[in-house]
């Protein structure tokens, strides 16, 4: 398959953008349009934004490709296993996971999506491309931008959806007995890498305490 060249990154330029509406420099009109993916830390929101888009009529998935409920998460993860999995081995390559993430490395990113990772990246996407819009949500992804405008098909489009790392945190510590310090670490961590190589995105900011306290407005 056609491989496409990794592009410069930059950082976000204008700081957080306000809830909905879009990163300075970059267009509108996401909702309804193919290929969103949504990013953010784990226990920042990601799945009630995810649930948003498939109440919408956007298309995560067959059902039996996704992650089911958890007690955690009783609505679903709306995360398809296969592309998770992926993540998971991208990370490892790189030398990390999702608990520990790797050092920030772009070029080793892109080289990674020109070999046998990126096609297999490139045929789990174009299973998911077609007519009707779809999204894709994994926090792993956050730590993967490189890799993933790599082999995206067409243009890239984003949610990335914050939290207060504090709430992110204490999540982090009921679910999976995660140390505070560690897990406020881990937030930002994973808000940092993200705005350093997103710019020149689609990009969508949702903050998910504006999303509990007005979700009207919001979406």
């Amino acid at each position: 398959p056609r491989r496409r060249q990794c592009r410069g990154l930059r950082p976000l330029r204008g700081g957080e953008s306000e809830v909905g509406r879009p990163h300075d420099g970059v267009g509108s009109g996401m909702t309804g349009s193919p290929g969103i993916v949504v990013l953010g830390m784990h226990r920042s929101g990601t799945s009630a934004v995810a649930r948003l888009l498939d109440g919408l009529g956007l298309d995560a998935g067959p059902e039996s490709d996704l992650i089911g409920a958890s007690p955690d998460n009783p609505y679903g993860h709306f995360e398809a296993r296969a592309l998770v999995d992926l993540d998971d081995e991208i990370l490892a390559e790189l030398g990390g996971s999702w608990l520990a993430p790797p050092d920030l490395d772009p070029d080793r990113q892109c080289e990674l999506a020109a070999g046998e990772l990126g096609d297999r990246a490139r045929e789990l996407l174009d299973q998911r491309c077609g007519d009707r819009g779809w999204f894709w949500k994994d926090p792993r992804a956050s730590l993967l931008v490189p890799f993933w405008r790599a082999v995206w098909p067409g243009p890239p489009r984003a949610i990335v959806v914050v939290r207060s790392p504090d709430a992110v945190a204490a999540s982090l510590s009921v679910r999976d007995d995660i140390p505070l310090d560690y897990g406020r670490h881990l937030a930002a961590t994973y808000l940092a890498t993200v705005s350093a190589t997103i710019g020149g995105v689609d990009a969508l900011t949702v903050v998910y305490e504006r999303l509990l306290e007005d979700p009207e407005e919001t979406t």
